[in-house]
């Protein structure tokens, strides 16, 4: 039960904080971007542990930070209004900065080891 609360409380933070970054950035695909970099930095740098506190902050923290349905309903909305340029830098542009961010949270990780 205590791993479940942990992991509801991590969860509010994340959203807490996307919910801020959204507004303080504006709603639209800089903002996702930003957010999603940021969980994936984390995630990256926690990857290799196996621990409890692990699990509630890649769960919690960065699965609520993250944004994959606010991703989705950018690039609907681009597609339903033919903006096919926007939408292949967008996709190109998330994946490879999100894998980026992984992979360097993870290396700063392994560096600090």
């Amino acid at each position: 039960m205590k791993f479940f609360i942990s992991l509801g409380l991590a969860a509010l933070i994340g959203v807490g904080i996307r919910y801020l970054m959204v507004t303080l950035i504006s709603p639209s695909a800089l903002a996702l971007i930003i957010v999603n970099g940021l969980g994936c930095l984390g995630a990256g740098f926690i990857f290799l542990d196996h621990t409890e506190i692990s699990k509630i902050l890649s769960i919690g923290l960065f699965g609520a930070l993250t944004t994959y349905s606010a991703y989705n309903t950018q690039l609907f909305s681009w597609l339903q209004e033919g903006r096919w340029l926007e939408v292949l830098g967008y996709t190109v542009l998330m994946n490879l900065l999100c894998l980026g961010c992984f992979m360097l949270g993870h290396t700063f990780r392994l560096y600090l080891n």
